[in-house]
């Protein structure tokens, strides 16, 4: 049965893939703070060199950026914990931490106590939950439906996305069907048929749906050079091609949709980026602009790579705002979103940004003038509201193997503190995940190679 691949299911596969199977689960424990006063300079040095640490590292930190307490939820020499891209968030006010050794999941309060302990992956990703398998039973909120396999269900809760395999003495091997699903009425209708698919890679993006679930975009996970992603109108039953080629649906290559209204990011054929407005077909050309591009936190501005600079638009006007020193993240399968809607010293919108280079970090804020560089700065993200971000800081190291990591806090328009230290990833900074209250921080290591 084709199941759709999702960003999170790959992170999960891959970690599984990489953990020691001898991993023990430490009880929560409290951690000493680092109290480095406030840096109101433009730079931050960093420390002088520390010893090599010989052990490998892995831990997952629980930090209330309010009074400084970090929560010590897992520590170990080899392996780490899974958790999905959001975090493991539930509401900003507990957290799911799944656990390789032993198959189970570990529920905690803000505070790093244990909630509940239960075995097996229950982080749930998708609001279809599975009741037979072999049945193809599923249950999408209080209705259960036969025949139906699980697929991606739309942000309002009225349709649900699915595929299924197709074959016959005159279908291709490795073709499928898209299907739509209509929640409410229990009917299903075909989207397109016969699409292609490279039989299991991880590479390809999975479908979207628009912010009012009146849109949604699927593309082949075949990847040749005439791969097709398909714009699906729901409420008229219509899919339309909307691109094609063989980087069309890769992974981060994928049109995007806005945070808050139907309007999709996409190439032009020029490699130029563009806005369509999918209810009326009507698409705008940011001049200048190059593909990739993404949109802000907010969506009220479109972002690119402009060398070794990255350019900001205006969403509605399509006239570059600013053109920063520093590149955004690319690492966007963990829901990364380097520029966020900020307000600016006029307390009109404006975009703020975190941008890394090979010393360190940019921050843009719009309450002052000019960029905050952080040497050593890397792995930055966005409080919910702006207000505040958190990054880590690398110390350098008479080796390479292992690199320490302080985790620290923007705030305060140009002042940012240490709220924990003694991090050690080796691949890239440590990644961290605010709760949508923006007074706790979930910190993971090793993390992602990403600037």
């Amino acid at each position: 049965m084709l199941r759709w691949l999702t960003p999170v299911l790959v992170l999960a596969s891959l970690l599984l893939a990489c953990a020691d199977e001898d991993l023990a689960t430490p009880a929560p424990t409290e951690a000493s703070t680092s109290s480095t006063a406030e840096t109101p300079t433009s730079t931050a040095t960093a420390a002088t060199p520390i010893p090599t640490y010989e052990a490998f590292r892995a831990g997952l930190w629980l930090i209330d950026v309010e009074t400084g307490d970090v929560h010590v939820l897992y520590e170990s020499d080899t392996g780490y914990p899974i958790l999905p891209l959001d975090g493991g968030w539930r509401g900003g006010s507990e957290i799911w931490v799944y656990f390789v050794d032993g198959d189970h999941s570990v529920r905690y309060a803000l505070d790093g106590s244990q909630l509940e302990d239960v075995p097996g992956y229950q982080l749930q990703l998708s609001d279809c939950e599975v009741m037979d398998q072999e049945a193809l039973r599923v249950r999408i909120g209080d209705r259960e439906f036969r025949d139906v396999p699980c697929g991606v269900v739309a942000p309002d809760g009225r349709h649900m996305l699915y595929g299924h395999n197709i074959d016959g003495p005159e279908v291709p091997g490795g073709r499928y069907d898209a299907w739509i699903l209509d929640i409410t009425a229990g009917e299903q209708w075909p989207a397109t048929d016969q699409l292609r698919h490279c039989g299991g890679c991880d590479s390809r993006a999975g479908p979207s749906w628009s912010p009012s679930g009146a849109f949604v975009t699927l593309g082949e996970t075949y990847a040749g050079v005439d791969s097709t992603i398909y714009l699906v109108d729901v409420l008229s039953r219509r899919a339309e091609p909307l691109l094609d080629g063989q980087q069309a649906n890769s992974s981060g290559n994928e049109p995007r949709w806005a945070p808050d209204r139907d309007l999709l990011l996409m190439p032009t054929q020029d490699g130029e980026a563009a806005i369509l407005d999918a209810p009326t077909g009507v698409a705008q050309v940011l001049a200048g602009s190059t593909w990739p591009a993404w949109w802000s936190a907010g969506g009220a501005f479109v972002y690119w790579i402009d060398g070794g600079s990255t350019a900001v638009a205006d969403a509605k006007s399509g006239i570059r705002v600013a053109t920063w020193p520093g590149r955004p993240s690319t690492a966007f399968w963990q829901g990364r979103v380097s520029i966020t809607d900020a307000t600016g010293l006029d307390s009109e919108i404006a975009p703020a940004a975190l941008l890394g280079s090979e010393a360190g970090m940019w921050i843009y804020d719009p309450a002052i003038d000019g960029g905050l560089f952080i040497e050593g700065g890397a792995g930055g993200t966005w409080s919910p509201d702006a207000s505040r971000a958190a990054f880590a800081i690398r110390e350098p190291t008479s080796e390479f193997d292992v690199q320490r990591w302080f985790i620290a806090v923007y705030s305060d328009h140009g002042r940012w503190q240490t709220v924990a230290d003694d991090a050690r990833s080796a691949f890239g900074p440590p990644e961290v995940w605010w709760n949508d209250a923006g007074t706790h921080l979930l910190v993971r290591w090793p993390g992602s190679d990403w600037p």
